[in-house]
């Protein structure tokens, strides 16, 4: 790892990670949870949860990974978690504007503009 306290940024930089992963976390592990419970949820005729097992269980494992890395050995493994799942989502986020049928055939559900919206906000942030 680069020396990135000389200029003060160092523990700024970790505490945005932890920051990412408990966000990030969070809203996964309640995502999934409710995906659950709910198996589907509309607003209007507008999808905003739509449940299989594949995408619960990335949603699962996204989730309990951000948790795990902004509270691990003090929150070590917060950086790689959020350049990981930014690269990640930000790829998942290509592929659902670029080529939404490939997408679906890999995730078992069709990506709407919704989901692709909360790829893009998870892989830019991290």
């Amino acid at each position: 790892m680069r020396d990135i306290d000389r200029d003060g940024k160092g523990s700024r930089l970790i505490l945005m990670a932890k920051q990412y992963a408990v966000v990030i976390g969070v809203a996964y592990v309640v995502v999934a949870l409710l995906e659950l419970l709910l198996k589907t949820f509309s607003l209007g005729t507008l999808p905003v949860l739509f449940h299989t097992p594949v995408h619960n269980l990335i949603h699962w494992a996204t989730g309990l990974a951000g948790l795990g890395a902004a509270y691990y050995m003090a929150g070590k493994y917060a950086m790689a978690f959020a350049q990981i799942v930014g690269v990640v989502f930000s790829l998942v986020t290509i592929l659902g504007f670029v080529t939404p049928d490939l997408l679906a055939n890999l995730l078992g559900y069709q990506v709407n503009m919704v989901y692709n919206l909360v790829h893009l906000v998870t892989g830019v942030w991290g």
